[in-house]
């Protein structure tokens, strides 16, 4: 899984649908990519068979320069099917992890999810919505902070896509509580 930060995280926030379609895009041209390059190795592969079968008459040093240079040929073709192969995997796990944080935004309550959503989705402008809150500055910079810090918590998390969606209506926001009878306060945990 790819390493995210809170500057990935609005990103893909702000922008998962073009993010997505362009990596598909991507993806469908690498495939075509490699079927091209596996018709090529095919018709090579013909062409060397047409030369080890081939009988009569050319001279020798001939065919086997054509057949080395085909063979040469065959072995970049394969190399460079490998590397779009890789590349296509490459994709598909960022396409898995803007899917995964998507999932993980969706799994969000109370006003961390309202703030973010506002914030980094629907791009409105950070004062404006700090201001709506009407809590103070601290506060409200406090339960963004958090909420992003629990989007991260969950991708990192072992958890499926489906437990963390499966989890979010049981799942409290993280906020800290006095302890009673003492001025302190105690982190409370997500019970992840």
């Amino acid at each position: 899984m790819q390493k995210i930060d809170e500057n990935r995280i609005k990103e893909v926030l702000g922008s998962h649908r073009e993010l997505l379609q362009e990596l598909r895009k991507r993806i469908l041209m690498l495939q075509d990519e490699i079927m091209d390059t596996d018709s090529i190795l095919k018709a090579v592969s013909m062409k060397k068979l047409n030369l080890h079968s081939g009988g009569g008459g050319g001279q020798g040093g001939q065919h086997q320069d054509m057949l080395d240079a085909m063979i040469k040929h065959q072995q970049m073709e394969r190399r460079y099917a490998i590397e779009l192969s890789n590349e296509i995997y490459r994709l598909v796990e960022e396409e898995e992890s803007i899917n995964r944080i998507m999932v993980c935004f969706r799994a969000l309550r109370g006003k961390e999810y309202t703030y973010i959503r506002r914030l980094y989705v629907e791009k409105e402008p950070y004062k404006a919505v700090e201001q709506e809150s009407g809590v103070s500055h601290s506060r409200f910079e406090s339960i963004r902070t958090d909420g992003l810090k629990q989007i991260q918590s969950l991708y990192e998390s072992r958890l499926s896509n489906v437990s963390i969606m499966g989890n979010a209506e049981k799942r409290k926001p993280c906020r800290k509580k006095k302890k009673e009878g003492t001025g302190e306060f105690e982190q409370l945990s997500l019970g992840l």
